[in-house]
């Protein structure tokens, strides 16, 4: 079995916890001191991109926002 550490409970380490733990042979630890603040502020850098050109119907960049609405 492996053992995978994830530091951060955030969007991209819980993410990343829920994937893993999908998995048949890993065993996943989530370190993660408390309420924090870096989702939200990641929110603000994000978001911009959703008015951009490259937020076209059938460009990877418009799978994976549209895959991310549908997880979250």
């Amino acid at each position: 079995m492996k053992k995978v550490a994830i530091i951060g409970a955030g969007i991209v380490g819980a993410t990343a916890a829920y994937y893993l733990s999908k998995e048949a042979d890993v065993e996943v630890t989530v370190f993660d001191h408390g309420q924090g603040q870096a989702t939200k502020a990641a929110a603000g850098i994000i978001s911009p991109w959703f008015s951009k050109r490259r937020n076209k119907p059938g460009t990877r960049w418009h799978a994976w926002e549209q895959t991310s609405m549908w997880i979250y």
